[in-house]
């Protein structure tokens, strides 16, 4: 009796820190970035699989060791795993089921605004700033004040988009671009289409910003455009 008493206190201590990974590094829901469990001990990772499992199927019934098993390696050889309930794509770094639908959006913003992305567990934030700096990262970039007409649409890619990138001479498919970027073709809409007011797109998150849009030495006012996206949070 004391040892199941251990086991249970265990497996339950086990399963909390499952959980709390889960609601710290999944995006918006189904989808989980495989280089979140490369740091994490083997015996979490088995944990944070069953209960990404029980989260998508609703119970664990039929998973046994060996369907966790085949779902807790970081960097999978195969590009899908099925287990009862579910069909599991492992795809460019992304575990997630093959039913996952991420759903359309648009939204305008004006100046100096925030905006929710609720549909993709994201926001935007505008900054108008008379500094320029380089951007951290893919998901923010620095545009002149004076190239920007309000309201910017904020909204999914879709089929017909493309622009030109800075410093290329090729009008290039953003389809193309996000496929570039390491994203699967399943979570394209996770990465937002910044549009200006004249209907020119400015960029593509996790790409290049149009070359139209690009800073040049006379610009002195500028906009920092942001995704806050849980993409962007470190492992």
């Amino acid at each position: 009796f004391r040892t199941v008493s251990i086991i249970q206190e265990e497996y339950e201590y086990f399963r909390n820190l499952a959980r709390d990974f889960l609601d710290r590094h999944l995006v918006c829901g189904p989808v989980l970035p495989m280089e979140r469990l490369r740091p994490v001990p083997l015996a979490l990772r088995r944990h944070i699989i069953r209960e990404l499992i029980r989260s998508i199927k609703g119970n664990l019934l039929n998973i046994d060791f060996g369907h966790i098993e085949q779902l807790t390696n970081p960097e999978p050889k195969q590009k899908g795993v099925s287990v009862p309930g579910i069909n599991f794509s492992l795809k460019k770094g992304f575990l997630f089921d093959m039913n996952v639908s991420i759903p359309g959006y648009n939204y305008s913003i004006n100046r100096a605004e925030d905006k929710d992305l609720p549909e993709i567990c994201s926001g935007i934030s505008l900054e108008e700033t008379g500094e320029f700096t380089r951007s951290e990262n893919r998901f923010e970039i620095i545009v002149p004040a004076e190239k920007i007409i309000f309201p910017l649409t904020i909204r999914n890619s879709e089929k017909n988009d493309r622009y030109i990138k800075i410093n290329s001479d090729v009008n290039q498919k953003v389809f193309e671009m996000i496929r570039c970027s390491g994203f699967p073709s399943e979570l394209r809409n996770l990465l937002p289409v910044v549009e200006n007011g004249n209907g020119e797109i400015i960029w593509v998150c996790g790409s290049n910003i149009s070359d139209r849009y690009k800073v040049e030495d006379n610009h002195t006012a500028f906009f920092r455009i942001r995704i806050d996206s849980p993409l962007n949070q470190p492992s």
